[in-house]
């Protein structure tokens, strides 16, 4: 784990992907991926771990709200309020 405080490491996997992921207490303890050690510094993955952080600590969801980079968290319901959220 890189930084214990906001939750931040970096998983490896055998293929040698390497992504960085932030572990934090919403309604539950939950794992969001912020995105590629090649696309992401270590200094804005500790920003953006911050910003979950805080975000999970005023009763946002993180998940909601576009903070990380996995499309497939924001699922269907993210789709659907970012198609509201956008003026033709």
């Amino acid at each position: 784990m890189i930084n214990p405080r906001c939750g931040l490491y970096l998983r490896v996997t055998g293929i040698g992907g390497r992504s960085w992921i932030v572990k934090y207490m919403g309604a539950k303890a939950e794992k969001m991926g912020i995105g590629s050690l090649a696309d992401v510094s270590l200094k804005d993955a500790r920003k953006k771990a911050d910003t979950i952080r805080i975000q999970a600590r005023d009763g946002i969801n993180p998940k909601l709200t576009g903070t990380g980079v996995s499309f497939g968290a924001l699922g269907i319901q993210g789709i659907r309020r970012h198609d509201l959220e956008t003026e033709d």
